[in-house]
């Protein structure tokens, strides 16, 4: 009777051991969940592809019936719903690809111990075919007037950095995943990006940013030293995410050799940054020999972390922080007291130079100004001459004659002489005339349409006489810009940045661009303007380039997004009031 009870509590640990095991097969693996849902997503992704050009032809014939309502678009607006058609192609995609992060979130919140290595492969595997789809696009050879772009590379980049986020939020989730990403992943990184890619290791480092582990601080230190410059930059940005721990890092970046670095630095600064009188006096020590957009962007952190109104004088500064001394060495001096509610964050520069109407403070801008069509021959002009409004789809543009190019000339390069006159002998400076869709703009397009081709210019009356000559060799084209900017965004890497791999990014000769456009234009790479900007805002990330806007007459909400999306997403600015020049 006394051997009862043991053999029950041993028939419980049998029947405990075989209800758990039936219930462990029962429940489901996240990893192999994980795995099926990215198959099912893969087959809809497939399908979505087999039916897109048919789907595409549907889209494009009904954007050019809309387009061609209003073949008179040198008068009216093109009507902002033109592109929804295929706007509705991209929307699917996305929508895959947002369910792949929801997948990828779900199994780094499991918990499972191979969820960390899975999800890394899954990330490194987005950022080959993001690698892939990006040489495809570059690649692309230019359109012929009257025909579009493939637009299904485009759609699929831009899902594809979607999954990117989601990738690296996903990381972030799994546990212990600081000193994961430190160790293995980092070194799976450097083996899979070789010698000529960067875009796995940046990955790693933006999601130890978002991590914001005291272990993550220490190893972005580390990478800080890099002699790469993007990753110098990259683990700069994810500093500036783990709150006062990367404040050190954020000094050094203040201080760092390479502009690039240094322009990275305050921008993290003016997002999210400590607010201690040590990175302020930092600031105040950089704002002293910094110039041009450098020197513009220190003012901007200064007030956005003081609150003060100094513009870029280092002695008031210097001035200002020495009455707060005191607290500073005691550790009891806190900027975000001295910021009053409601106060602006962003500084006019004293040193700057207008620009029909912008403000720019730079040492070398490169002007690129859009001479197609409509923008030299205006649309008065053109019904006065032909009776009749343009048929763009397919004019021919033997009857344009000079009176209208001869005036717009003159309008442009009087301001274009005024501003580099008052940049001073200290300034340089390039223009390109832009005329027509050639991928290669600044490297091959015809040599006297570009000014500062192989060196920017000095801001003196020499170089300022020859601005006549680009405009008068360059007749007007037609207006498909978008692959011009293209071609301008891959020459500012292969002709300015030197011969090594482009992932070093050499000094620049240029920070700031400014593009002068009607806004109108036809055709190109990318028929959404969120894409294109997005693609712009990709390629901008590690090379700073500052891009001001001005749309010379109102052509429609759509070009005034989309010139305001390259000034928004570099920090530039955009002036969409200027109309057209008076006769």
């Amino acid at each position: 009777m006394e051997r009862r009870p043991t053999l029950v509590r041993r028939l419980a640990i049998v029947g405990a051991v075989l209800v758990a095991g039936a219930a462990a097969r029962a429940a489901p693996d996240p990893v192999a969940t994980f795995r099926a849902e990215v198959r099912r997503l893969q087959a809809e992704e497939r399908a979505y592809g087999e039916a897109f050009p048919a789907r595409q032809r549907e889209a494009l014939d009904r954007r050019q019936a809309i387009l061609r309502q209003h073949s008179d678009a040198n008068v009216s607006p093109i009507p902002d719903d033109a592109n929804a058609p295929v706007a509705a192609l991209a929307r699917p995609l996305a929508a895959i690809e947002a369910r792949r992060g929801e997948a990828a979130l779900a199994l780094a919140r499991s918990g499972a111990p191979a969820a960390g290595p899975v999800l890394l492969d899954d990330a490194f595997a987005t950022v080959a075919a993001a690698e892939a789809l990006d040489a495809e696009i570059l690649a692309a050879r230019p359109t012929v007037f009257g025909t579009i772009h493939d637009q299904a590379p485009a759609f699929r980049r831009s899902a594809l950095a979607t999954r990117e986020a989601a990738a690296i939020a996903a990381l972030a989730a799994v546990p212990g995943a600081a000193a994961f990403l430190a160790g293995d992943a980092w070194a799976e990184a450097v083996e899979k990006d070789g010698k000529r890619s960067v875009a796995r290791r940046v990955l790693v480092v933006d999601v130890l940013g978002r991590v914001a582990a005291r272990e993550s601080v220490a190893f972005l230190t580390s990478v800080g030293q890099s002699p790469l410059v993007c990753l110098r930059q990259a683990a700069i940005e994810a500093a500036a995410r783990c709150g006062a721990a990367g404040e050190e890092a954020l000094r050094a970046g203040l201080s760092d050799p390479h502009v690039l670095v240094r322009r990275a630095t305050l921008a993290a600064l003016r997002a999210s940054a400590p607010t201690t009188g040590r990175m302020l006096r930092s600031l105040v020590a950089r704002l002293a020999e910094a110039r041009g957009a450098e020197r513009r962007e220190t003012v901007e952190a200064l007030r956005a972390l003081s609150g003060q109104a100094f513009a870029d004088d280092p002695a008031a500064w210097g001035g200002w922080l020495a009455t707060r001394q005191a607290g500073i060495d005691a550790g009891t001096f806190d900027a975000r007291r001295e910021v009053p509610a409601g106060s602006a964050t962003t500084a006019a520069v004293a040193a700057t130079v207008p620009f029909y109407g912008l403000r720019l403070a730079a040492d070398g801008v490169v002007f690129v100004i859009d001479w197609t069509l409509p923008m030299v021959y205006p649309a008065d002009l053109a019904f006065a001459r032909t009776g009749k409004p343009i048929d763009w789809f397919g004019a021919d543009a033997s009857w344009v004659g000079r009176q209208g190019q001869e005036r717009q000339q003159t309008v442009v390069r009087r301001e274009l002489a005024r501003t580099l006159t008052a940049m001073g002998p200290h300034g340089r400076f390039g223009v390109v005339a832009l005329r027509d869709g050639s991928r290669d703009a600044w490297p091959k397009i015809q040599e006297d349409a570009v000014l500062g081709r192989r060196a920017l210019l000095a801001c003196d009356a020499r170089s300022i006489a020859r601005l006549d000559g680009v405009f008068d060799a360059t007749p007007p084209g037609w207006s498909r810009w978008h692959e011009s900017l293209d071609g301008l965004w891959i020459a500012a890497d292969l002709a300015h940045l030197g011969p090594g791999p482009l992932v070093e990014l050499g000094t620049p000769v240029a920070d700031t661009l400014v593009f002068v456009s009607d806004g109108r234009h036809r055709g190109g790479r990318y028929l959404l303007v969120e894409e294109e900007v997005a693609a712009f805002v990709r390629w901008n990330r590690f090379r700073r380039l500052v891009v001001h806007t001005v749309r010379i007459a109102d052509a429609g909400t759509a070009a005034a997004a989309l010139l305001e999306g390259y000034a928004r997403g570099s920090g530039g600015t955009s002036d969409w009031s200027v109309r057209a020049p008076p006769r």
